[in-house]
């Protein structure tokens, strides 16, 4: 469901810099996930009418420009639209110069924007500062909404489970969960199939609406501490020593170092581990884990039973795919971002 208000304030910031000579007009929204959300005939005096598409993403972060990236040269390839500009709420000048050197046009809410055609076309504003930000609002947009979401896209496209079922495995109540699966079901990003049996339908936007709340609303609520490590940047030394002393017995491993051997693709620097809340102390002593803000061992609390994957190929349990992703994305690192499409392809096979 694309964000009405958020999607006409672009426009309206659009309207504005491209002034009186330049027409934006609305041709309509896409059908699905696999094309872009709106479409528009962007009318420029030197060259004609430009076929333009528009996504609509809040909340974004640098390291979501590899899938963008991905999406936008597969909808130019099915030959969909000629440019596809993002729309978003805000979009901070560091950001604005990647996306700028990514050739990635976009627009905010505050009037920052990018969009070029050599020697026709060049607007390239930052700075503008974004004054009042709008709250998503809908059941999914809450810590209780982010565990829905992780158990429906871990046991998706094909999820057979009852309320209670559901329950027992989020901790989330009955009601929440109706609430959240009719929502979901109005905007048919999943259907009921029958009683305890439901299909996902969009799985894009669900992994994406998962990642959104994941970084606002589940993330910081789990957080329990950052700790040094004493084999320094030796994270393979630690869970080597950790399992010696058996002391990985009820921790899940996430994280960058999680994502490097899901993929072989990036150089872990960092590592979170996920715990039982009333196991942390005796888990902080026997890793020797000391505590430090700018540490890169990362605690959190272990929000749901399922988050590891079941197989101990490492001799330890391994953070579920749909829960390393949302980690990468909620880091301001590109080459996080590239981890992330990697995971998604080689183990999320069922989301586009």
């Amino acid at each position: 469901m694309i964000d009405i208000r958020l999607l006409r304030s672009c426009e309206r910031a659009l309207d504005s810099l491209l002034g009186a000579e330049v027409s934006l007009l609305f041709e309509g929204e896409g059908i699905n996930r696999s094309v872009p959300d709106v479409f528009y005939n962007l009318v420029l005096p030197s060259i004609g009418t430009l076929k333009m598409s528009a996504e609509v993403k809040k909340s974004l972060r640098p390291s979501m420009i590899p899938q963008l990236k991905q999406r936008i040269n597969a909808w130019k390839k099915k030959n969909l639209c000629e440019k596809v500009a993002i729309f978003s709420d805000y979009i901070p000048s560091s950001l604005a110069q990647l996306m700028r050197e990514e050739k990635i046009w976009f627009v905010d809410t505050a009037g920052n924007a990018y969009l070029e055609i050599p020697d026709k076309l060049l607007i390239y504003v930052t700075g503008n500062r974004l004054h009042r930000v709008a709250t998503l609002k809908g059941q999914y947009f809450t810590e209780a909404g982010a565990k829905v979401l992780f158990y429906l896209l871990k046991h998706g496209p094909d999820i057979k489970a009852t309320y209670r079922e559901i329950s027992a495995a989020t901790s989330v109540s009955l009601d929440k969960i109706s609430k959240l699966l009719n929502e979901l079901k109005d905007d048919a990003t999943i259907v009921g199939l029958q009683q305890g049996c439901y299909e996902v339908r969009d799985p894009r936007r669900l992994l994406d609406m998962w990642v959104d709340t994941f970084v606002a609303k589940l993330h910081p609520k789990i957080v329990l501490g950052h700790y040094r490590s004493p084999y320094g940047e030796d994270i393979a030394a630690l869970l080597e020593a950790g399992l010696q002393d058996n002391a990985l017995e009820n921790v899940v491993v996430g994280g960058e170092y999680a994502a490097d051997l899901l993929t072989g693709y990036l150089r872990a620097t960092s590592l979170t581990l996920y715990v039982p809340v009333e196991e942390i102390q005796s888990i902080q002593r026997n890793l020797k884990l000391a505590p430090s803000e700018d540490g890169s061992i990362e605690v959190c609390a272990a929000f749901a039973p399922e988050i590891g994957n079941l197989s101990k190929k490492h001799g330890f349990v391994l953070a579920d795919p749909v829960l390393v992703y949302a980690e990468l994305l909620a880091t301001d690192d590109p080459r996080c971002g590239e981890t992330a499409l990697l995971i998604k392809e080689n183990h999320l096979p069922w989301i586009p």
